[in-house]
Order: C-alpha cells, then sequence, then structure tokens
C-alpha cells in the first residue's frame, strides 16, 4: 500500500474480457466506459478512484492485450506507460479472463511478454480473475466449485499461468446485482491486501 493509503490497481487482459466491467465492480460505480464488441474500447489507460469499504482504491484500465486493429508492440507500451504512470505501485495486477472463453496462445504471449518488462516478481502482484462466473451456478459457492472444476481442464498454458501466481484466481460476474457484485469487490481487495 502507498503512503496515501490507497491500493492501486491493474486490470490486464484481452479485448472483450470484462475489464472495463470489473473497474466498475470495484469502485462501486460506472465510472468506466464499457463497449460491447470486439474492438478495444479502451484506446489508453485510464485511472479513475474511490474510496470502498474505508480503503482508497485507484483503478487503471488499459487497453486489450491481443487487440487486432494495433500492434502487440504498441499495446504493451501503452500498458507499461499506464502501470508507470501510477506512482508509488501498482500494488496487484489483475490478469481478467472471461469463464467461457479458453485462455488462447496470443494471451499466454502478452502474459508472457508483460512478465520479460517488469520481471519475475511480478508474479507476486498477480490475481487472475474469471469474468462471467454466473455461467457456473446462481451461488457463489456453486460458483467456486464448477470454476474449480473447470480449472482442473484447463490448457497447459492456463495451469502454468495459475501455478505462476501460486493459484490466486477468483471468479466475478459483473452483470450480476449490485449487492452480489459489492461483495466480490470486498473479497477481491481483501485478497489483494493479502497478497
Amino acid at each position: 500500500m502507498s503512503d496515501d493509503g490507497a491500493i492501486r490497481v491493474v486490470l490486464m487482459g484481452k479485448t472483450g474480457a470484462g475489464k472495463s466491467s470489473l473497474g466498475n465492480t470495484l469502485l462501486g460505480e460506472d465510472t468506466f466506459e464499457v463497449y460491447n464488441g470486439m474492438t478495444s474500447g479502451t484506446e489508453f489507460s485510464e485511472v479513475k478512484g474511490a474510496e470502498r469499504f474505508g480503503r482508497l482504491i485507484q483503478v487503471i484500465d488499459t487497453p486489450g492485450l491481443c487487440d487486432t486493429h494495433h500492434s502487440e508492440d504498441k499495446i504493451i507500451n501503452i500498458v507499461v506507460k499506464g502501470i508507470f504512470d501510477v506512482y508509488p505501485g501498482p500494488h496487484i495486477i489483475l490478469l481478467v479472463l472471461r469463464c467461457d472463453v479458453r485462455f488462447t496462445k496470443e494471451e499466454h504471449g502478452a502474459y508472457k511478454k508483460l512478465i520479460q518488462i517488469f520481471g519475475a516478481g511480478i508474479y507476486h502482484h498477480m490475481i487472475v480473475v474469471f469474468n462471467g462466473a454466473d455461467t457456473y451456478g446462481n451461488t457463489p459457492v456453486e460458483q467456486k466449485q464448477a470454476l474449480d472444476e473447470e480449472l482442473k481442464n484447463s490448457s497447459a498454458r492456463l495451469k502454468i499461468v495459475l501455478h505462476e501466481v501460486r493459484h490466486r484466481y477468483y471468479g466475478v460476474s459483473n452483470k450480476a446485482s449490485r449487492s452480489k457484485r459489492d461483495k466480490h469487490a470486498a473479497e477481491l481487495l481483501n485478497m489483494m491486501e493479502v497478497s
């Protein structure tokens, strides 16, 4: 945590993974504009903040990795600049993936490029967040059990990533009711503070 007590969170993931929606869930209001479609709505890194559960949180929403309209190097440069713009921090990086989409070779390549840039120490500051957990059931218990089962059968690439981040992952539904989204936000913030 920084001198001002803020938790600084960077959202990274493929275009369409739900980064902006997750940012809104964490902040408790629709602060980031959410786009539907296969083109990244976030062109540059954006920083928004709010006080939540007695904590100051700043969320950095980044352009989508693997965006077909921009080169990988351009996207990585924008993400890196956004990360360095939030000093001191960031404290945690949330790698946002969709529950209903496979972890692609391109996503894994972008993830490995970020590790090259920031070093293996970044693993200790990363949590994988699976968006769309409501597809696995209505209750958090059903969702967690189904997600755990799904991850047992996931690709070798994803299993390696989960191992590298010490199996810190969480399932959210950014389309759930406000009270359920608030619960997701509180639990994720608690995970971040333990990291």
